[in-house]
């Protein structure tokens, strides 16, 4: 005897809308983890190694920025805090990620969405960004 098979169709990801995670990170190992986590994900990884102006992000319009706190040329906090000053970059979700031991102070202070301690849980770290580029 045949049973019936409930068959769920899932949309291919050429039919899904295409995000984009905007990293600042200056550690080429590290990006290319988080690169490699989103592969074959319908995230497009855009990097960067230094802060960009409001505008250049603006352009980019990321769904989300990752955002690590120590850059090349200053502090992912600051930067942190300008996006979220301007009119047209406030509504960007930023998970603030650092070493130090006053990461969810640097968070709070600069307005940032959720932090993460360095090293960090790669599952947790999916978790966070599905959650906040709803």
């Amino acid at each position: 005897m045949l049973k019936k098979l409930n068959l769920v169709v899932i949309k291919s990801i050429d039919t899904l809308k295409v995000k984009t995670l905007l990293i600042f990170e200056n550690d080429t190992d590290t990006v290319d983890i988080i690169t490699s986590l989103y592969e074959y994900s319908t995230f497009n990884v855009v990097k960067s190694a230094r802060k960009l102006s409001i505008d250049e992000i603006a352009h980019i319009n990321p769904n989300i920025i990752i955002l690590d706190h120590l850059l090349d040329d200053g502090f992912g906090g600051d930067l942190c805090l300008e996006i979220k000053m301007n009119s047209s970059t406030k509504h960007i979700p930023i998970i603030l990620y650092s070493a130090s031991n006053h990461v969810e102070q640097l968070a709070t202070t600069n307005f940032a969405n959720a932090f993460i301690s360095k090293p960090f849980d790669l599952y947790y770290f999916i978790d966070m960004v599905n959650l906040l580029a709803l």
